[in-house]
């Protein structure tokens, strides 16, 4: 497999992980920019701080050290791109694992594998946990998620409710 590489600034040169899109890696080179307000191509803790501000996060002090300690590798008190590539880069793993996880949920529950989910499914799963939700609880949740009316979920109104976690 060619390497990509990517130009980030004057001065550097970074190669794309292989596991990451170029769109997925764009998207961590842009919002690296958008936070690096001075553009000195590294990320300082008041840079954070306002970054967190803007994203209507509240870090406490205690939290930006906790952050700067696990991804300045190089304890140079700054966050470089590349630091900041391989956290995000982790991220976007845990996201990837965080969908196969609902995908597999999903299937679980659809046991005529007809790629949705009836209320007859819901109940039985839901019985089967031992939940303690009545019959009419699961009902009324069924229609809650069922965005469409339908009578039957899919998988895009299954990821969008709090079904998954309510289940497992």
């Amino acid at each position: 497999m060619a390497r990509r590489v990517s130009q980030i600034s004057a001065h550097e040169t970074v190669v794309i992980p292989n596991d990451l899109t170029d769109e997925q890696f764009e998207e961590i080179k842009e919002s690296f920019h958008k936070i690096d307000l001075n553009g000195d191509g590294r990320l300082s803790r008041r840079e954070l701080m306002k970054a967190a501000a803007i994203l209507g996060m509240n870090p406490t002090d205690k939290d930006i050290d906790a952050m700067m300690k696990d991804v300045d590798k190089n304890n140079d008190g700054f966050i470089s791109f590349k630091e900041y590539l391989k956290i995000m880069q982790d991220n976007y793993k845990e996201v990837d694992l965080e969908k196969e996880r609902m995908k597999a949920a999903f299937r679980y529950i659809d046991k005529d594998n007809d790629g949705f989910l009836t209320l007859k499914e819901l109940k039985t799963i839901l019985s089967h946990n031992n939940s303690g939700i009545s019959d009419p609880e699961i009902e009324q949740f069924f229609k809650q998620i069922d965005t469409d009316g339908d009578g039957k979920i899919d998988y895009e109104e299954f990821i969008e409710s709090d079904l998954c976690s309510a289940v497992f």
